[in-house]
C-alpha cells in the first residue's frame, strides 16, 4: 500500500519480522443498510479493491459492519479477503480481521483508522502473519504492517 525491508528466509523457517507500508485503492461499494435508529445507520459494506505499492501485491474484498452516528462518527469491523502475493512469502489467500473507526465529513468520503490482523491461519493459503494498521481518506487506502513468513 510503498516500501519493505526485509531479510529473505527459506519457507518454513520464521525469520525476523518484516515491516512495510504501502497504498491501495477501493474500485467498488457497496452499502447494505440494516435500519436506522435516533439518526443512527446501522449498515454492511463490501469494498473491492486492488493494492498499488508495497509488500502486499493483488486484489482484496473488504466486508464489514459498523454504525454511522447522527454526528458523523463511524464504527466498523469485519474481514479482508486478500488474494495476491506478499512480499518474500509467496502467493495465495489470506484471511484479516479490521476494526476501526473515523468520521464521515461529507457523503461518500470517510476518513478512517483501522487495525488489521491475520486470522483463519489454516485456511490461509500464504504461511504469514502478522498485524497492522489500514488508513482511509476517501476511496484511497495507505497501510503499515509487520508481518513473519512461516
Amino acid at each position: 500500500m510503498g516500501t519493505a525491508t526485509s531479510t529473505a528466509t527459506a519457507r518454513g523457517n520464521p525469520g525476523p519480522p518484516v515491516s512495510g507500508s504501502g497504498e491501495a485503492v477501493i474500485t467498488n461499494i457497496d452499502v447494505f443498510p440494516v435500519r436506522e435508529v435516533g439518526g443512527n445507520t446501522f449498515e454492511d459494506r463490501v469494498l473491492t479493491g486492488k493494492t498499488l505499492s508495497g509488500p502486499l501485491e493483488g486484489t482484496f474484498i473488504q466486508t464489514v459492519s459498523g454504525t454511522v452516528h447522527a454526528n458523523g462518527r463511524v464504527v466498523f469491523r469485519g474481514r479482508i479477503a486478500f488474494t495476491g502475493s506478499v512480499d518474500d512469502c509467496g502467493e495465495g489467500t489470506i484471511d484479516l480481521g479490521v476494526s476501526g473507526r473515523g468520521d464521515v465529513p461529507e457523503p461518500g468520503f470517510p476518513i478512517t483508522e483501522a487495525s488489521v490482523r491475520v486470522i483463519n491461519q489454516a485456511t490461509n493459503t500464504i504461511d504469514v502473519t502478522g498485524t497492522g494498521t489500514l488508513s482511509q481518506r476517501g476511496p484511497n487506502l495507505s497501510y503499515d504492517i509487520q508481518y513473519v513468513c512461516r
